[in-house]
């Protein structure tokens, strides 16, 4: 059988002229469940800790970046509720004033992440957290609570398209998170009033915005909990932060959190994957324990572009990546230099644009392919992990057309001979293909 071969960047891309035997994808592939969908700017999600710097910062504040940012999740970006309410009585949104308008100058929607207390109004203002004492505990009063919900709601009506109750807690009612340290520390019943409330001000003031769940983290067993308790008849979205170390990892998790939606009857309901970053390992630095393989600055913004396809195959309804200047996960480093997953994140923000997805499906063990429907063309988003390639069979009457990696914005045009198969090469870049009728 005659083969030819091209090479695009490090990916070589073999094409054998042979029929189209069984169904598209071939033997090597296992199709998911997708819900066809046209990705939309929203989709494209940020966290700033710097839009606006201050006094005692080094690095520089952030510029809105070229890119599509279609939503802006205000956390950790000292928008906090101990943060616009220091002292009782006292109230400062200068800061959080600014980041709503610079979002709203740019046409992005807003997510705002609820909670964290300042120290006088907490239930427990000794104890330990993440953002000073008493910041990870309930309110020691839930009028204060109330309070602080109508006047974000009042001041941002219109301007807040959604509300997130809490940012990642723990539930003192599950053994484990009991005692634990972490941005929450309090029992579900607490959890669920102060979502009763959240909804009532939000209906009466600006019913228009969304109150979605807390964004949980590490394990679903809290979202259920939450759901069950009563919450999943007050929210519109449910929360999650996909952390993955790879796309095995993310698919099984978003699947997880999928199977507790449907068990609690809000399978539904848009998913967010409100928070989730990539951490590189210094190169001349000792790995952390337990970590067996290097994260480098090629390797994030590969995994990044392939879990922004994935999520969108897999229906997320929005994916805030965290964060731009983030010393350990950011775009940018210290001096405000780009690093290489900006440069990713714009290429598949391109590639997305447009485009209705309708199908996703495993290649081998560590393969993967995102089909899609562009009116006279299909593009096809691929990439595969091991050290053999995967072979993928064109559909009748259709030829590649060009084959674009995330370093090339166009690439060379190419026509392949129609109703071929084509060999996806063992490369954790992931490529776009292009295809026309022939």
């Amino acid at each position: 059988m005659k083969r030819r071969s091209i090479v695009v960047g490090a990916a070589v891309w073999p094409v054998a002229a042979q029929r189209v035997l069984g169904a598209p994808g071939g033997p090597a592939s296992s199709a998911l469940a997708v819900l066809p969908r046209t990705v939309e700017t929203a989709y494209f999600g940020m966290h700033f800790h710097r839009l606006v710097r201050k006094p005692d910062e080094r690095m520089p504040a952030a510029a809105w970046p070229a890119l599509a940012v279609g939503t802006l999740r205000l956390w950790d970006s000292d928008t906090r509720w101990g943060d616009i309410a220091p002292r009782a009585g006292e109230w400062n949104f200068e800061r959080m004033d600014a980041y709503v308008n610079i979002a709203t100058a740019h046409s992005a929607s807003i997510l705002y992440t609820l909670g964290s207390p300042p120290r006088w109004a907490s239930a427990r203002p000794d104890e330990p957290g993440p953002y000073g004492p008493g910041s990870a505990a309930e309110p020691r009063n839930l009028a204060h609570w109330s309070e602080y919900l109508r006047r974000v709601v009042e001041r941002y009506r219109g301007r807040i398209a959604a509300y997130e109750l809490w940012n990642e807690p723990n539930f003192s009612d599950i053994g484990r998170d009991r005692g634990a340290a972490g941005f929450y520390t309090g029992d579900v019943a607490t959890m669920v009033r102060m979502a009763t409330l959240a909804r009532q001000v939000i209906d009466a003031v600006d019913p228009a915005a969304q109150l979605l769940t807390p964004g949980f983290v590490n394990g679903s067993d809290r979202l259920g909990l939450f759901l069950s308790s009563g919450g999943a008849a007050l929210v519109d979205a449910v929360a999650y932060h996909f952390y993955a170390r790879d796309c095995a990892q993310f698919q099984r998790e978003v699947n997880e959190v999928r199977g507790v939606m449907r068990q609690h009857g809000v399978g539904a309901l848009p998913l967010w994957n409100s928070e989730c970053g990539i951490e590189t390992d210094p190169p001349d630095a000792p790995l952390p324990a337990g970590k067996a393989v290097r994260v480098t600055e090629e390797s994030a913004a590969h995994l990044l572009a392939q879990l922004l396809l994935l999520g969108a195959a897999l229906g997320l309804a929005r994916f805030c990546y965290y964060a731009w200047d983030n010393g350990h996960s950011g775009m940018v480093d210290t001096s405000g230099a780009q690093r290489p997953r900006q440069a990713a994140m714009r290429c598949i923000e391109t590639w997305l644009g447009g485009v209705r997805i309708t199908a996703c499906e495993r290649l081998g063990a560590e393969g993967w392919l995102i089909r899609s429907d562009a009116g006279e063309e299909q593009h096809w988003f691929a990439w595969h992990g091991t050290l053999t390639s995967q072979a993928v069979n064109l559909p009748v009457g259709w030829g590649v057309v060009t084959i674009d990696t995330l370093a090339s914005a166009t690439a060379q045009p190419r026509w392949f001979k129609p109703n071929v198969s084509l060999a996806v090469s063992a490369s954790p870049e992931p490529v776009r293909i292009t295809l026309a009728r022939t």
